[in-house]
């Protein structure tokens, strides 16, 4: 489609395709009036670019802008590395050297100054850019394309004010991209959102956790890693009454423990001790004797490079000494396992032991959080410290869990639902009735159906989160004709 669009016997002399994206830019950035004579060659060689002789200069721009909106939107979406930077940069350029073009036509004579329409494309390019972005930096980035700095007040104030207005509008393009293709981020707080102050992180954590204390057994250790696959870490606490955290143990280290215990060398020198154990009651069978205190002489047997000592009587006969001893030539070697219910028994009786836990690797500061810990400051936190996860503790009691997922939910509940006129204690009271596990949007819901849904939902997020803004508007309307 692009390349069709793109043809230069087709569309692509509007289109500028044959025209790389430097020289773009450095004719949209020109100094003197496309709608003038030109002066010399060089401007006759750029308004003979950009004009037509079916249309106007201004017809291509307009066409030019379209354009590049559209087939950046499409081709950002493709699965392929793609650039979003520059793109946003031309059309910004674009816009601004149409409202220049414009105001030398219908405003000729407004000052005594001469109107030049690169400066407004240079603005346009830095605040379109920087509204879309929403970075400060594309105001550097602009300076060091052209070179100089005569306009820095026009384009740090055209930025300024394009991230302040963009931010209430929409998130930024790297964020829209992040959200659509479903990867853990944290949006930006509204900075004039007060539910970000009133909501605490007790009302949204995890409050169901999978723990340790240290008075499980490895059985119990088994148990819970299999039915947690996707936990990689998990809390320990002293003790289920207390619920103390201690720290945290991660999941390799408790699998390595479990492999340990269960080891085939420990079992297999347990099944040659029983094979031997065997052997010696055959031996005393043979004999008719119980009692070993009368045996004298004692015999080494070579058990795997260990050495066995066995009393034997001086009266045993030839063929009971070569069936322990054998040939002494060569170690005897057991290779040997325990059978079906002996295994059972031996792997119940080693997994209803407690392990030790010292030999354990235990980070003993996991990040904590206190559960008063507003929706403002957790977010500051996650945000500066990168964290993926942080235990919600009250009074050095483990209470629940905040991971990146719930923290940006509850996030986006405040963004979109705005914050609540009810106190503190009112909102505490009100959260005590809901449900204790209840997720963070059906507390926004029910919290905001109770008032009636009067906040009002914006056409930009309305474009970036359909779905949600369609259930706003149906549970508001549903709210108003049944409160």
């Amino acid at each position: 489609l692009v390349s069709a669009i793109t043809f230069p016997e087709a569309g692509g002399s509007v289109t500028k395709s044959l025209i790389t994206s430097k020289n773009i830019l450095d004719e949209l950035f020109s100094n003197f009036t496309w709608s003038e004579a030109p002066e010399n060659s060089y401007q006759l060689n750029v308004i003979s670019q950009w004009s037509h002789e079916n249309f106007s200069i201004y017809f291509a721009l307009l066409f030019f802008i379209l354009y590049t909106f559209i087939m950046s939107g499409i081709c950002i979406t493709l699965p392929v590395a793609c650039g979003m930077f520059t793109p946003v940069l031309l059309i910004g350029a674009a816009l601004g050297r149409l409202f220049g073009e414009l105001l030398v036509i219908y405003f000729p004579n407004v000052s005594s100054l001469k109107i030049v329409p690169g400066s407004y494309a240079l603005v346009g390019a830095a605040a379109f850019s920087g509204a879309a972005t929403q970075t400060v930096s594309t105001a550097v980035i602009v300076f060091e394309l052209t070179g100089q700095i005569v306009y820095m007040v026009p384009v740090l104030l055209g930025v300024a004010l394009s991230i302040v207005i963009a931010t209430y509008m929409y998130p930024s393009i790297y964020d829209v991209g992040i959200y659509l293709k479903r990867l853990p981020f944290l949006p930006n707080l509204l900075p004039t959102s007060s539910a970000v102050h009133k909501v605490c992180v007790r009302d949204f954590m995890l409050s169901d956790l999978k723990y340790l204390t240290l008075q499980f057994t490895y059985k119990e250790i088994k148990d819970l890693l299999d039915s947690t696959k996707k936990m990689r870490t998990f809390p320990l606490v002293d003790s289920r009454e207390s619920f103390v955290l201690i720290g945290t143990v991660e999941r390799r280290d408790l699998e390595l423990l479990i492999e340990q215990r269960l080891c085939d060398e420990e079992r297999r020198k347990v099944a040659r001790h029983c094979k031997l154990k065997r052997k010696f009651n055959c031996l005393n069978t043979m004999h008719g004797k119980t009692d070993i205190a009368s045996l004298t002489k004692r015999d080494d047997i070579d058990d795997g490079g260990k050495s066995v000592k066995i009393l034997i009587d001086p009266g045993v006969c030839h063929a009971a000494i070569k069936l322990l001893r054998g040939k002494r030539k060569h170690k005897v070697e057991f290779d040997c396992d325990l059978n079906s219910e002996e295994r059972e028994q031996w792997e119940e009786e080693r997994m209803n032991a407690v392990p030790n836990y010292k030999n354990l690797a235990i980070d003993y500061a996991p990040f904590q959080l206190v559960h008063t810990t507003t929706l403002f400051r957790a977010h500051a936190v996650f945000s500066l410290l990168s964290l993926q996860r942080a235990y919600i503790t009250n009074c050095g009691r483990l209470v629940g869990m905040v991971n990146l997922e719930n923290l940006r939910e509850a996030v986006e509940g405040a963004r979109l639902f705005g914050g609540s006129p009810m106190s503190a204690d009112t909102e505490r009271d009100e959260l005590q009735s809901v449900e204790k596990n209840v997720s963070v949007k059906s507390y926004w819901r029910q919290k905001k159906r109770r008032r009636c849904m009067n906040t009002t939902f914006n056409k930009a997020q309305l474009f970036v989160y359909p779905s949600r803004a369609i259930s706003h508007y149906h549970r508001s309307w549903c709210s108003r004709q049944w409160p």
